[in-house]
Parts: structure tokens; sequence; C-alpha cells
């Protein structure tokens, strides 16, 4: 049908006044054949094309339901997880600690926090050598959040300021202490307690001015930094005024008693024998 219609049209272009019609024509002879062709490719690859609709179809139902059960086991682990925390903060017991530590054996989110959890546990208990391990374990850790395993760091030099060099503590947290750094101002923080207790007071006292100066940092840090800030200069104050040898302190003398002389007394006098009064 399609070659009578295409020899038609050559009939048709022999005449001038016809060539509307034959526009027209070879249109719809053009349409007549599309259909042909893709006819012919639907019979040919029909099995496939059904195929993959249905794959892309079932692949997406399976991730939905994937999704569905990702998300229902999020929302689980949260409602165990703060549970858990709740619980523990209020000292009911070791069953709550089991179930954080049951948690931080797994490698969801909410492990790494349950890791975090019972770390700061240990820290507030007093336990700060099963803390620093706890916290040390996750900065070293390959493969999770940067930011987690910074904090991780930086509560670890938090607990060691007392105890480390102030060359460990600078190597721990000086990069935390950058603008960029979301833990900037608890790094200055210990940097400055670190450099306070080593006697480098310059070093110390550049440290809390830039928490005192920072309008973000937190209001209990700006506060603390303000404290060891205002003792740095009371400090250099004191080095700076002139030492005043004290003026020594005699005893008062004691003042002797004066006696008191008797008084002179003249001699009245005589008037000689014979001679009368007027």
């Amino acid at each position: 049908m399609a070659a009578a219609k295409v020899l038609a049209c050559c009939c048709i272009a022999m005449t001038d006044p016809m060539a509307d019609q034959f526009d027209a024509f070879q249109k719809e002879v053009a349409e007549d054949l599309q259909r042909e062709r893709m006819q012919k490719l639907w019979e040919q690859y029909k099995n496939y094309i059904l195929a993959g609709a249905a794959a892309i179809v079932l692949g997406v139902a399976g991730w939905k339901y994937i999704e569905a059960r990702r998300i229902a086991t999020a929302e689980a682990n949260g409602r165990q997880f703060t549970e858990a925390v709740k619980a523990l903060g209020a000292g009911t017991g070791g069953e709550d600690q089991a179930k954080l530590a049951a948690m931080a054996s797994t490698s969801s989110g909410y492990g790494l926090l349950a890791r975090l959890r019972l770390a700061a546990a240990d820290a507030a208990a007093g336990r700060t050598d099963k803390a620093v391990a706890g916290y040390e374990s996750l900065s070293a850790q390959q493969g999770i959040d940067r930011q987690i395993a910074d904090y991780a760091r930086l509560q670890t030099a938090m607990l060691k300021v007392d105890t480390s060099e102030w060359t460990d503590i600078q190597n721990r947290v000086i990069d935390l202490a950058g603008d960029a750094s979301p833990w900037r101002h608890g790094a200055r923080e210990v940097l400055g307690l670190a450099a306070f207790k080593a006697g480098k007071v310059p070093e110390a006292r550049a440290q809390f001015e830039k928490l005192v100066a920072d309008p973000s940092t937190p209001r209990t840090i700006s506060e603390r930094a303000g404290i060891v800030l205002s003792e740095i200069v009371q400090g250099e104050l004191a080095k700076a005024m002139p030492v005043v040898p004290p003026t020594p302190v005699t005893a008062p003398v004691e003042a002797k008693p004066v006696e008191a002389k008797p008084a002179e007394t003249k001699p009245a006098a005589v008037e000689p024998a014979g001679k009368k009064k007027k």
C-alpha cells in the first residue's frame, strides 16, 4: 500500500497546480511509513519492552519496600536509644546501659551515638580511663562521620588536659581550633587551659581572648574564659607593679618620768633691832 502511494505521489508531482495536494499526500505517506516501521519494531521487540517495564515497576516497588523497612528500623532504634539514655540519666540500673552497649555493637548511626553516650557516662562516673578508651576508639575508627570522630578527639583532650603535656594536647586538637571548625570553641578552651597549666601565659591569653571576643561562643564557655582571662590579667598587673620594700618598724621609746623639783623659798627679811615701825 505504501509503494502505491509513493507512485501516485510521483504522478501528482508532474503538474504544478497540484503541488499542495502533493505535499499533503506526501505527508500522509510518511506517516503511514512511520506507523508501519513502529509496528514492525513493536512486533520484534515487544517482549523485551514489556520485560523492561516490568523490571522497572518491580525495582521501584522493591526500593519502596526496603526504604519503608529502613525507616521503620531507624524509628525503632531511635525510640530504644532515647528511652535507654533517659533511663541511664535517671540512674535506674545496668539494664539500660546494657541496652546501649548492645546498640553500640552495631554499625548504624545510633550505634555510634550509643558509644558516645556510654563514654560520657563513664566520664561522669569518674571512670576516666574507660571514657578515654571509648572516645579514642571512636576517633581512630575509619569510615565514620568526620564530625563524630573530631568530637570524640576533643572529648579525649578535655579528659586528659590535667594529666597530659602541653604538646600532647596541642597535637590532638590544634586543627579543631580553626575558624571553620564546628568544635573550635571547645578546642580553644582546651588549648587555653593546657597552656595556662604549662605556664605558657601568652598562648593561653590568645586563646581565651578569641573566645571572649567571638559572639558565637557558647555562654558557659565564654564565662569560663572570662574568669581565667581576668586571673591572667591580674597576674600580669601584679608582676608589673614595682616592689616597695617594707618600712622597718622600730619599737617606741618609753618616756622617763620627770621628777618634780621643790620650789625655791626666799628667807624672810629680818629687821634690825631697835628700829621701830612708823
